[in-house]
């Protein structure tokens, strides 16, 4: 990777995705999901569920990175001893998702489309994918910068929950959940109108707005993120050596 603190960043986080068990763990469900929508189409033979998956892994993947601080234990010391600011760690933490998840997303759309048969939802539903990525991913750099809440630690069970952490989880999950919806308004509602009335101008245009729109939302998120990161960081500090 190129020689800058964000590009440092990144390939350490990346080293965290390939070799660190709370890590995958987080993730675990996202093979899992297509399979569990597929079955339960079969079952009630409505394509609906299997169709939706791809948005909603991208939405997960873009959301996991929502508590990256907490993760690093006492290696965040690093970033505070060595200077890095709040723009090359966002983002440094951002790349690894950024270049994975829209493959990952890409696989899952078509691999639905085409099991349902029903290519003419293709566009609309990468534009769904690639947008909620997006979102999750800058409201993830923004409030990982804000709510941070215990994880299990270094070498520890990545099933462990730490004593408190179970009420922090669910406020901090549901206010970004809330945030990512909010903002992931425009690119709903495209994408909705374009899967009722069909047409391929209205799927290109979903792929449009879905990549635009949520590239302007992490640029905004992150450069917030930054902001909250530089003015919060001996807090960060103090609270994640804090933890249980």
């Amino acid at each position: 990777m190129p020689f800058s603190p964000t590009w440092a960043v990144a390939a350490r986080t990346a080293t965290y995705w390939l070799r660190d068990p709370r890590y995958s763990g987080s993730l675990a469900i996202v093979p899992l999901l297509p399979v569990i929508m597929y079955f339960s189409s079969q079952s009630t033979g409505n394509y609906f569920l299997l169709l939706a998956t791809g948005p909603f892994v991208a939405w997960i993947l873009g959301f996991s990175i929502s508590n990256d601080i907490a993760y690093d234990n006492t290696a965040f010391a690093l970033h505070v001893a060595s200077g890095v600011d709040g723009h090359a760690d966002r983002w440094g933490r951002a790349i690894p998702m950024l270049t994975v998840g829209p493959l990952v997303s890409a696989a899952t759309v078509i691999a639905s489309v085409w099991v349902a048969d029903s290519w003419h939802l293709a566009l609309p539903l990468l534009g769904l994918a690639f947008g909620l990525l997006l979102v999750s991913t800058g409201v993830s750099s923004a409030a990982s910068a804000r709510l941070v809440y215990p994880v299990a630690k270094p070498g520890e069970s990545p099933l462990k929950s730490p004593q408190g952490a179970a009420m922090a989880t669910m406020v901090s999950q549901g206010i970004g959940f809330v945030i990512t919806t909010g903002l992931s308004v425009p690119v709903l509602a495209v994408g909705i109108a374009a899967v009722i009335l069909g047409g391929v101008p209205w799927g290109v245009a979903t792929l449009a707005v879905g990549v635009l729109y949520g590239a302007l939302i992490l640029v905004l998120a992150v450069r917030f993120g930054a902001r909250v990161f530089d003015r919060r960081l001996p807090e960060l500090l103090q609270q994640v050596q804090s933890f249980p």
